[in-house]
């Protein structure tokens, strides 16, 4: 039996029901919550943005994606602005909600890979994203021209104890790996699985550099980091933790 794929998504989620398509043996269960910021901070950057007072608007995460679908309509929400995305699961996510999107940055997604592929300009740009997000992306399309406005929208803070579905899998003596998604859910797992003191961990997963970076401070590092942040690569990630561990058995 292949071991099980912790997914810090509510089940249903986008990258959770491909995954799932995708054959691998998943277990969804979120490790934080989005709490959102003042929403009449939101309301003068969203008007102009539905106005077309902005050049671009940048998504940098799929959790964004998903918070602003739940607060407006993507396809109205964009309408008059270009729309980039950070990489391919961001870019799917924002079409799954029918949002277009004009700029993906190439994989291994990241804030630098995106700011290369930008083009440079004098325009306006929203930023929109999480409280203590990194400034790379911003000061990056900074440099290139741009007048880049950001727009904190919410906070992702740690739940108060680790998720039964996490514990049913973590039984001891089984081995289980987690995606870890962003630098948030790096923190949040280690410290809920900490305060539960699991004895056996999963190994990590990483969706991309930057999540990895996280990991390796913690002193949890991932066992894989996925080439490409989209279905297809947390499989193939997914694929080469479970060959190596097969190579390892037939050689013991």
């Amino acid at each position: 039996m292949k071991p099980k794929l912790l997914v810090p998504r509510v089940p249903g989620d986008v990258l959770a029901r491909g995954l799932e398509k995708a054959g691998l043996p998943v277990v969804c269960a979120p490790v934080t919550e989005k709490v959102p910021t003042a929403s009449e901070d939101w309301f003068e950057p969203m008007q102009r943005l539905q106005n077309g007072e902005y050049d671009w608007v940048v998504l940098s995460s799929v959790a964004t994606a998903t918070f602003l679908d739940a607060h407006y309509d993507l396809e109205d929400l964009f309408a008059q602005v270009q729309v980039a995305a950070v990489g391919a699961a961001t870019a799917e996510a924002i079409r799954q909600l029918d949002g277009h999107v004009d700029l993906v940055g190439p994989d291994p997604a990241c804030a630098e890979s995106l700011v290369k592929a930008f083009p440079p300009g004098t325009g306006t740009v929203l930023l929109p994203g999480a409280v203590g997000a990194a400034p790379t992306l911003g000061q990056g399309l900074n440099r290139k021209g741009y007048n880049v406005e950001k727009l904190r929208l919410y906070e992702s803070v740690c739940l108060p104890d680790l998720p039964l579905e996490w514990e049913t899998a973590l039984a001891p003596g089984t081995l289980t790996y987690v995606l870890v998604t962003a630098g948030s859910v790096a923190r949040a797992a280690h410290e809920l699985l900490t305060k539960a003191g699991v004895k056996q961990w999963p190994e990590p997963i990483a969706f991309g550099k930057s999540s990895a970076t996280v990991l390796r401070e913690l002193g949890w590092s991932a066992a894989e980091v996925c080439e490409t942040t989209n279905t297809e690569g947390v499989v193939r990630a997914y694929e080469n933790v479970v060959r190596e561990l097969e190579q390892k058995a037939a050689r013991d």
